[in-house]
Formats: structure tokens, sequence, C-alpha cells
């Protein structure tokens, strides 16, 4: 005779976590290291990403384990979008994260709800080279914000614009290091030191 056992739901539960915990660990990323490219053209996968936001999103949630260069490729651009970069997990005076916009241009509207162009927000050690940085907005203008203890970071030889800039909001700036709102430049706590 056979007999057939009934399973019950908390084992089917505790399969379905482990399965899920399996295929998690399977799909987690590796941290960054080396060399990549931005490149509108080509989709994120690999050593490229299509756009700023996806290399800030693999930045979040991967981190790096030692230097990475990311050079945006020239004639790529322009990339039309808000990007925030936020803590990256193993940065450090020798594992920097250095974009190298090859004169590309990063262009966004400000607004009231997001004025910069470029956040970043507890990020450290990143240097953003030869880009250009076009605020389009009329108000809320900012091309880069730094809050939140983002350390060690270098802006150099960009180009930073506000052609549209009719409002005379005194938190209008091309690089603020605050931790106000989007619309204040009042500073509470440390935004950034050595930057």
């Amino acid at each position: 005779m056979k007999k057939i056992y009934n399973r019950n739901w908390l084992f089917n539960l505790k399969s379905l976590a482990v399965f899920g915990s399996l295929l998690f660990a399977g799909s987690a990323s590796a941290q960054l290291n080396g060399t990549y490219t931005i490149n509108s053209g080509s989709t994120t996968s690999g050593t490229n990403f299509a756009s700023f936001t996806d290399l800030a999103d693999t930045l979040g949630m991967s981190g790096v384990s030692g230097a990475v260069t990311v050079n945006v490729t020239a004639g790529s651009g322009p990339y039309s979008e808000w990007v925030q970069f936020n803590a990256i997990a193993g940065t450090s005076a020798s594992n920097t994260v250095t974009i190298n916009g090859n004169g590309e241009k990063i262009s966004h509207a400000g607004a009231s709800s997001r004025s910069a162009v470029i956040m970043l927000d507890e990020a450290d050690f990143m240097t953003f080279d030869n880009l250009i940085v076009e605020n389009t907005g009329t108000s809320y203008g900012r091309c880069f914000q730094l809050r939140d203890d983002a350390d060690n970071n270098t802006i150099s030889n960009c180009e930073l614009v506000m052609p549209n800039m009719t409002g005379t909001s005194s938190g209008n700036c091309y690089i603020i290091i605050g931790n106000g709102s989007n619309t204040s430049v009042y500073t509470y706590s440390s935004a950034g030191a050595n930057n």
C-alpha cells in the first residue's frame, strides 16, 4: 500500500524562501572595477551603461572593488536626464570613480522637486571631467548639488550652463554644497568636505 503525505504550508513557504534567496544570490551584481562606457546607442550590459542613471543605479547597488573609470562615448549625447549618485560602497582615496565626459552634454530642466542636474547624496571620491552640465529650467537652477556628507569629490574642466534662467531665487547656482531642500540653500549638519 502506498502512503501519500501532504506537505504542509510551512514547508511550502520555507521552500519558496530558499528558492527565492538562491535566485537573488545568482542575480546579484559584482562590484565595479576597471573601465566602462556610457553610450546611449548601446544597451546597458557588461561594460556599457546606456545612461548616467543606469550607471548611478549600478554603483549604488554593487559598489566598487577598485578604481573605476567611465568614459562617455564621444557623439553619444546629449543625455536628457536627472541623475542622483548615492553612497557607493568601497570608494576611497584609491578606489575612485572618474567620469570622463569627452565634451558630451547631460541636461535637465530644474524643478522644485529636482533642481540639480547631478546630485551627489553621500557619494564620495567621484570626479567629473570635461562634461557639459546644462540646467534648462527657468527657475530652481543648479547644475550640481552635493549633500549629506558627499566628500572628496572633484568637478574639473566641466562647462556648467543655465541658459534659460530667469528666476531670482538665492537657491539658483551652478554648484551647491548644502543639505537644504531643492528650493533652499540653507545648510544643516555636514553637507560635504574636501570637495
